[in-house]
């Protein structure tokens, strides 16, 4: 009895142990359907757990599972049905070899490039490319912000190419960090990343900005074109002065200012010359101060023609509102820079040598070119005069310095003297002394 229940007893024993680890294997995996144990076995010899391949074979890699979501990788568009398939699939394999996590981990780019459209990119839109199942989600959050919100170097980012992979958890601040990433990714799907970068490229430029450059201060001005804008002036520069007829004489001619009355009126531009406009009935009304043809006296005539149109009076004012009497009988002078059409209504009457004489040149070259060389002549001479008085101070101390050489030249040669003159009274007394000595 005792030998027929020892059998018995570890048949029994082996047969519930099994049956445990059945259950347990099966609870551990999630999946009820009986394992197959291979009843030959041993008594004493226990069963060896099979090798186990990662369930998610398109899903989330495990390797960078650490510290992360595995619900976000079915978030980023990955379906759970086709997981749960290959889970079931997966329990009915025995051995697999150590390297397939990273295998079943990376998809590839054509499957991901490829996955809902046609396969020759050239031919796809942009909207299209965006709505591929790796970057819809991506632009479509880009799309609901602002330029200021996309171009904001705090903003994190994770890389839609690399959803599901490894990378997938990486933060990069700001746009430039995740387009160099993109462009520069070289290990595994290459053609997806360059996707996304040409994608991130044309998105920027159609929305009317670009990725700034790392190191590069957000915030662009956009000023003066590069080209100096020039236009012509009427030379020598001359103002306009207009309502200067004052009166008819017994002949019905008008007589306004003189030209000395003129220049004295307006003494503080420094114009050099007045002239007045003539026709049938006499005084026209129109007179002209002209100044020096340099820089000087077109910044002089522009300072008059400043002066007029900050009281009013200025070419606006006598063309749409003038005003030539005030209570009193007051003439409102107006005035202005002289254009060319301004001249030739001046010199409408005039004939021969009493037309006046003008030439349209170059702002740049008679006002700016000139005022730049006079600064630069002005640097100039106040180096020159920084030089000059440089060397006077050195001439002065060198004379103060000769001064003093020479009075201690003259009080050495002085000395020198004396002290000649005592050793040769000396050299005779002793001359003297040594005479009377022989002798005596």
């Amino acid at each position: 009895m005792r030998a027929n229940a020892g059998p018995g007893r570890g048949t029994g024993g082996n047969a519930w142990a099994n049956h445990g680890a059945d259950s347990r294997m099966a609870s551990g995996r999630g999946n009820s359907r009986p394992q197959i144990v291979n009843k030959s076995l041993d008594n004493h010899q226990v069963p060896s757990n099979p090798v186990i391949r990662p369930p998610l074979e398109h899903g989330w890699n495990w390797q960078s599972r650490t510290g992360s979501n595995p619900s976000k990788g079915f978030q980023d568009g990955y379906e759970k049905d086709n997981v749960n398939a290959e889970a079931e699939k997966d329990n009915d394999v025995d051995d697999i070899e150590d390297d397939s996590d990273d295998v079943a981990a990376d998809d590839s780019d054509n499957e991901l490039l490829t996955d809902e459209f046609d396969s020759d990119s050239s031919q796809k839109s942009h909207e299209t490319r965006k709505k591929n199942r790796c970057f819809k989600k991506f632009f479509d959050s880009l799309d609901k912000l602002r330029v200021e919100e996309i171009n904001d170097p705090a903003r994190q980012w994770h890389c839609p190419a690399c959803q599901g992979g490894p990378g997938a958890i990486d933060w990069y601040r700001g746009l430039q960090p995740l387009v160099t990433h993109a462009k520069t990714k070289g290990s595994k799907r290459v053609k997806l990343h360059r996707e996304l970068a040409e994608l991130l490229d044309e998105e920027l430029r159609r929305r009317g900005t670009s990725v700034i450059p790392a190191g590069e201060a957000f915030g662009k001005w956009r000023g003066l074109k590069d080209d100096e804008k020039d236009h012509e002036i009427v030379w020598p520069p001359m103002v306009i002065i207009m309502n200067t007829r004052l009166q008819q004489d017994d002949n019905d001619k008008w007589i306004g200012m003189g030209n000395q009355e003129l220049l004295d009126y307006f003494s503080s531009y420094a114009a050099v010359k007045a002239r007045h406009s003539y026709g049938p009935q006499g005084h026209r009304g129109m007179s002209l101060l002209i100044f020096e043809s340099t820089a000087r006296g077109y910044l002089e005539a522009e300072r008059l023609h400043k002066h007029f149109a900050e009281q009013g009076t200025d070419r606006e004012a006598w063309e749409h509102r003038q005003v030539l009497f005030y209570p009193g009988g007051t003439r409102q002078l107006y005035g202005y820079m002289a254009n060319k059409e301004d001249l030739d209504i001046f010199n409408q009457h005039s004939q021969g040598k009493s037309k006046l004489k003008f030439e349209m040149r170059s702002y740049q070259e008679m006002v700016v070119n000139q005022i730049r060389q006079m600064s630069e002549a002005n640097q100039e001479l106040i180096f020159y005069k920084n030089k000059f008085a440089i060397q006077q101070r050195l001439k002065t101390a060198l004379e103060e310095s000769f001064g003093v050489v020479s009075e201690k030249l003259r009080k050495t040669m002085e000395e020198n003297r004396i002290v000649r003159q005592r050793t040769k009274m000396q050299h005779e007394q002793n001359k003297e002394e040594v005479i009377v000595l022989v002798f005596d």
